[in-house]
């Protein structure tokens, strides 16, 4: 009997000791997985500013589009104005000079 008695204490021994063992290992898995998610988070939180930062870029670079676009079809229809006076003023002096003098 004490050597049946004696596994049995070996046994319960091995038993505390696995469970102490698996205790430990599920307690540094939850402390991996609660860093993990401090991480996600951080990283979710950089991404969210630089996606604001980017958003308020374009619309900057959409608004300075839009203008220069203004700008060019302006300068177009200036070029064009100033195209169709010269040749009116060509025709009719048949000189480009004097078109040019006229201009002045």
């Amino acid at each position: 009997m004490l050597k049946a008695d004696a596994k049995t204490a070996e046994n319960e021994e091995d038993d505390d000791e696995e469970k102490k063992q698996l205790d430990m290992k599920r307690k540094r898995n939850r402390e991996h997985a609660r860093l993990s998610r401090q991480r996600k988070r951080q990283k979710i939180e950089i991404l969210q500013e630089d996606n604001d930062a980017l958003r308020c870029a374009n619309a900057i670079l959409q608004e300075e589009t839009t203008h220069l676009r203004e700008r060019l079809a302006q300068a177009e229809r200036e070029i064009h104005r100033l195209l169709a006076w010269f040749e009116h003023n060509t025709y009719y002096s048949g000189d480009a000079r004097v078109a040019a003098s006229a201009w002045r």
